[in-house]
């Protein structure tokens, strides 16, 4: 896969991969950090919280204590992500959960 870049804060990233789901996408990172934005409505995005975003945000919590996410996918009302510990889904519940 050809990296893309993108700004972060006005720092360029290198996007590696982009997933979408039916109102809201993901991007991750060549360092394993994982983006999101779109329809926030169902805790898709993984913020935390439910407000849609205009303008990718970096997924922190368990994502951000040192594991890189190695794949992302999205569904219409959830976001997966794979760090080497094992899966990782965002729904509904606004939460990190083990899959």
């Amino acid at each position: 896969v050809r990296s893309v870049r993108a700004r972060e804060d006005g720092l360029i990233i290198n996007v590696s991969s982009i997933a979408c789901g039916s109102m809201h996408s993901a991007a991750l990172s060549s360092l394993g950090h994982l983006y999101t934005w779109g329809n926030g409505s169902m805790g898709q995005l993984g913020l935390g919280d439910r407000p849609s975003r205009c303008k990718p945000q970096r997924v922190k919590g368990p994502l951000e204590r040192g594991a890189a996410v190695l794949l992302v996918d999205c569904g219409s009302l959830f976001t997966a992500a794979m760090p080497p510990s094992g899966m990782q889904t965002f729904h509904a519940a606004v939460a990190l959960q083990p899959y």
